[in-house]
């Protein structure tokens, strides 16, 4: 029964005022872990546009985040993006690893708005067991981002998480490869949003970096693959922010970033 009633409510997508009546609980507040571009809030705004419904929390633009960590799940370069022909991350199961992230909240237009964007992946419940939120930046464990026991979320919260299959699985070539104007978008969005040590534990938590990478950052379209949109926000990246992604990089994937290939 649990089950069932995740399944339906991972694929609902209208207000849930439809079917609560003034004496039941209020509608649940929605939230979206984002692992991959979306952790760019110029990036999320280009979808879903500023919000107030999003809780204040080390905060970037008018789009807050929390930093949060998902459990069970793998974050890998296995995406294939058909629209500009590149590869994406996307997220398996995988119960031994752990994936960080960001937590939106959003409206269900928003949802719907944020499912077109994801078309090729599906939208999954994620239970509130799997949900660690992060505390604040200097409250770092080792160099690394410190989960709390706790989510601090309302209670009637709920999460979701876009996912893909296994069997979808794909591998960067050539013809798809991972874009370094894609990978900006993420690790740039990270340290502007949440800082190094966030930004440094995507790399990590992130396999398939050894897949075939280039760098279209001074490239035009169609080669180059993320093209930022300049009424929502995004923008190329400064000489000094891409030295900052560049030597991150370096310092964490330093074998496949010796093989990234200049386009």
């Amino acid at each position: 029964m649990t089950r069932l009633f995740h399944t339906l409510l991972a694929s609902y997508s209208t207000p849930f005022v439809q079917w609560v009546s003034p004496s039941h609980p209020p509608p649940p507040a929605v939230y979206v872990f984002a692992y991959g571009s979306l952790i760019n809030p110029s990036s999320l705004q280009r979808t879903i546009g500023s919000t107030s419904a999003s809780p204040s929390h080390l905060s970037h633009s008018s789009i807050k985040t929390i930093p949060a960590v998902v459990s069970g799940f793998k974050r890998s370069w296995e995406y294939k993006c058909s629209r500009r022909q590149y590869t994406a991350v996307s997220v398996t199961r995988d119960e031994s690893a752990a994936t960080n992230g960001v937590l939106v909240q959003v409206q269900w237009a928003q949802l719907r708005a944020l499912d077109a964007r994801e078309s090729g992946y599906t939208r999954e419940l994620i239970t509130m067991d799997k949900l660690k939120l992060y505390e604040e930046t200097d409250k770092l464990s080792n160099g690394h981002y410190a989960a709390t026991d706790s989510n601090n979320l309302p209670s009637n919260a709920i999460v979701f998480m876009y996912t893909l299959d296994s069997s979808n699985n794909h591998t960067a070539s050539p013809s798809v490869p991972i874009p370094q104007s894609y990978v900006d978008c993420i690790v740039a969005g990270a340290l502007q949003t949440h800082g190094y040590a966030f930004a440094r534990e995507f790399v990590q938590t992130t396999a398939g970096w050894a897949a075939h990478w280039v760098n279209d950052r001074n490239a035009v379209a169609p080669v180059r693959r993320y093209v930022p949109d300049c009424s929502t926000g995004e923008k190329d990246l400064s000489p000094d922010v891409q030295h900052a992604v560049d030597e991150l990089l370096k310092a964490v994937v330093p074998n496949a970033f010796m093989r990234r290939v200049d386009v």
